[in-house]
């Protein structure tokens, strides 16, 4: 077989991606998302639903930067290219410079942890780690040569604590 042997993956990933197939669109996601916030704001169905979407959105941009070393799998498994062009393929991925927005990203994930984990902690616990997590932040941008904005991280959080029921209060503190 030539050049699909996982029925071209790294094509559908892409499409998927760019729209997450003709039944299930970001677009709708996103209409969706934005009602149920609107009609029920303060419902656990309207955040999760919201989260859901965001993952979504999230995992489907991480498969669409990992296709060239989804296709040079399928076309090593399909007897088109070799060993070497897989290897080239993950070195060139792992060697690339990450983007400021997927360092971002990264980071926008474990705060959502963070929120959540937070949410549970006593008062002087959550402000401590708010604090730990902007931290983690501002170095790992700084690891990368990007600036973060540390006002706006904070900012960002106190929505994500808000979200997970975390009293804006307390992620003003930090």
């Amino acid at each position: 077989m030539s050049g699909g042997s996982y029925n071209y993956l790294a094509d559908q990933i892409r499409a998927l991606h760019l729209g997450w197939g003709s039944q299930c669109s970001p677009e709708l996601h996103r209409l969706m998302r934005d009602r149920l916030l609107e009609l029920a704001p303060e419902s656990r169905a309207a955040r999760d639903f919201a989260a859901a979407t965001e993952a979504l959105e999230r995992a489907f941009a991480d498969l669409d930067r990992l296709y060239d070393v989804v296709h040079a799998v399928e076309w090593r498994d399909s007897g088109d290219w070799g060993p070497e062009d897989v290897e080239a393929a993950i070195a060139a991925y792992d060697t690339k410079r990450p983007e400021r927005s997927e360092i971002v990203r990264d980071f926008l994930r474990a705060l959502d942890v963070a929120a959540a984990e937070i949410a549970a902690a006593d008062v002087v616990h959550q402000v401590e780690r708010i604090e730990d997590v902007v931290q983690q932040l501002h170095r790992e941008c700084a690891r990368h040569g990007y600036e973060a904005d540390e006002a706006a991280l904070r900012e960002y959080f106190r929505d994500r604590l808000a979200h997970h029921g975390v009293d804006r209060a307390i992620g003003s503190a930090a």
